[in-house]
């Protein structure tokens, strides 16, 4: 190994920095983070034992702290939901989770308009332009939940019911709860607040399965899993703000705001278009389903694909958090060849990908129905037909926080044009051959399989690159 020949002090102080956050995540060793302090000592001999010893004691801190913490958190919100699962699908039915399915689709494409996708441009911002980004994110999400009443309220024409009523009223709250959710969530593990954002999963999580819960005592429709989902949205809203410096008060002038919309235009002009197709290609294979096929085929997709999503939801988003605060850290100082860390990352997720894809497609399709119960029997079959999709996913998607981080904005908007176009011809082409819903699943998995390794490779491409300038720093184009 002959990088004690070339690395610089500098570089040297840097690799003693990174192998703080050894490898006690236990996840892969050598650290997907960072170098072992065994390697360090042979890539410099003059690494004393003291030194050594020192680093070891000190290790578990940072990227691997926030990652257990992270993770931890993930554990228990994911556990919450998992035991609130059979109580809500004996409480609602599949047609209610379907109806709810479709309209939390909705408010997740307008959520992610709100934010005019500035929540990206905060890892790597300034500490005070961080701060006003968090601010016009949040006054811009408003302004959008507003924009989407209008629209909610035609439903009212064609019903007077109060269910109907609480539920189009709740839509704009969502759409800004959501918003806000991902904004503080970025601020706070810009500081490396992982502690905080944690705890917000786990109250959140409870939060709303107590509300789901709660409102089945007054209505079984899908308007009591949507207005639970509300409360745990605002539960977890005030928890990340309580957390945050936000609540300070602070002045928020107009030449200010014109300044940091200039900086990150990017941000509203190219990476949220790209963003509006992503989210609209994932929530498309539910969308279709509900359009060809029914809310019941909806429904029953819907709990197949929370079942899938458990591994990302337990690990994936976590290490996605932590991945993305510590490698956009790292921009920031001028160190954009992250190839080592990206293939660390690849090489933790990948097995727990394999193991998982062998489960959805061997045991899910007898267990999920038992453990949803009577009229959830097809909820399997949908889970097997999604097990190349979530398997691929659950690799790709924690890496692909890489194109925000490097601004690699029309790469990113290509690979969501392509994925919509392929999810929406692979799966209207299914219907249109007289393809059953399970059918037209498997062609949509599929087609998103295709587009998660095209991103995969695409982001080990953009980490790969390397400075002219060995002793440049990168600054923000």
């Amino acid at each position: 190994m002959n990088t004690a020949q070339t690395r610089s002090p500098t570089g040297y102080a840097q690799a003693l920095w990174e192998a703080t956050s050894g490898s006690a995540i236990g996840l892969a060793r050598p650290c997907f983070l960072c170098d072992t302090p065994a390697q360090l000592a042979v890539a410099e001999p003059n690494v004393t034992l003291r030194r050594i010893r020192a680093l070891r004691r000190t290790r578990f801190s940072g990227a691997h702290k926030g990652f257990a913490a992270m993770s931890a958190s993930s554990v228990v919100a994911q556990l919450l939901t998992i035991l609130a699962t059979p109580v809500l699908t004996r409480l609602y039915s599949p047609e209610a989770f379907g109806t709810f399915a479709v309209v939390l689709s909705t408010v997740m494409i307008a959520s992610t308009v709100g934010p005019l996708r500035l929540e990206l441009a905060i890892p790597t911002a300034a500490p005070g332009e961080a701060r006003r980004l968090v601010h016009i994110a949040l006054v811009s999400s408003a302004l959008v939940a507003l924009v989407t009443l209008p629209f909610a309220l035609r439903g009212l024409k064609s019903s007077g019911e109060t269910a109907v009523t609480l539920s189009v009223l709740t839509v704009p709250l969502l759409v800004w709860l959501y918003s806000a959710t991902t904004v503080l969530v970025q601020y706070l593990l810009r500081a490396k607040e992982y502690a905080k954002v944690a705890r917000r999963a786990i109250i959140q999580s409870a939060a709303t399965a107590a509300g789901q819960i709660g409102m089945s005592t007054w209505t079984r429709a899908g308007v009591g899993l949507l207005t639970g989902a509300a409360i745990g949205q605002v539960v977890g809203v005030v928890a990340l703000l309580a957390s945050s410096d936000l609540l300070s008060k602070s002045r928020l002038e107009a030449e200010s705001i014109w300044r940091v919309l200039r900086h990150n235009w990017r941000f509203p002009l190219v990476f949220l278009p790209s963003a509006l197709l992503n989210v609209i290609g994932s929530q498309l294979p539910l969308l279709l389903l509900n359009w060809k096929y029914g809310a019941a085929s909806a429904g029953n997709l819907a709990q197949a694909l929370r079942f899938g999503a458990l591994p990302a939801a337990l690990l994936g988003t976590a290490l996605s958090s932590v991945f993305m605060a510590e490698t956009a850290a790292r921009v920031r100082e001028g160190q954009i060849h992250n190839r080592s860390r990206f293939l660390r990352v690849t090489r933790a997720l990948l097995p727990m990908a394999i193991s998982w894809f062998m489960g959805l497609v061997l045991i899910a399709p007898e267990l999920l129905p038992v453990i949803l119960g009577a009229g959830w029997d097809q909820s399997g079959q949908y889970a097997a037909a999604t097990a190349i999709m979530v398997a691929t996913g659950l690799v790709a998607s924690p890496l692909s926080v890489v194109f925000a981080i490097y601004r690699k904005s029309l790469m990113n908007l290509a690979l969501d044009a392509a994925r919509v176009i392929l999810v929406l011809a692979l799966g209207y082409g299914a219907w249109a051959l007289g393809s059953g819903p399970v059918g037209a699943v498997w062609a949509m998995s599929a087609g998103l399989a295709v587009i998660y390794l095209g991103t995969w490779l695409l982001g080990l491409r953009v980490v790969s690159q390397r400075p002219v300038d060995p002793e440049a720093t990168w600054v923000h184009p």
